[in-house]
């Protein structure tokens, strides 16, 4: 999430910039988390679409944009602000859940979802 914020707060935010998006789909599918299967079907769709290029570009024509040049134009940033608003939901669905005492998201225990298919525990070793 942190890489899709700095990408974001680019000024300038070229196309191999997004290769972010690799990583991020990667954890995305291995996690536990509700829908992130969805999400991360979503974030491959986009990126493989090469949407951004759709609309025309070069010499200033992308200030004459319309509506769907625009979206199309963005998509890249719209779908990172996506999945930091999904992000930040299921952060907000983990505190919610720890306060009311129900199982974490990510499979509670010594290991978390990732690192029950890796075989990484959490904290001490041995």
């Amino acid at each position: 999430m942190a890489t899709l914020g700095m990408v974001l707060a680019s000024p300038i935010s070229w196309d191999h910039h997004w290769v972010w998006f690799v990583p991020l789909t990667l954890a995305l599918w291995l996690s536990d988390l509700p829908r992130a299967r969805v999400v991360a079907g979503a974030v491959v769709v986009v990126a493989a679409s090469r949407a951004i290029w759709w609309a025309p570009f070069r010499n200033g024509v992308e200030y004459d944009w319309n509506l769907w040049q625009g979206l199309s134009g963005n998509l890249y940033v719209l779908t990172a602000i996506a999945v930091i608003l999904c992000g930040l939901g299921w952060g907000l669905r983990s505190e919610r859940d720890a306060a009311s005492g129900e199982p974490a998201l990510d499979g509670g225990g010594e290991r978390g979802a990732v690192g029950q298919r890796f075989g990484v525990r959490r904290g001490r070793s041995g």
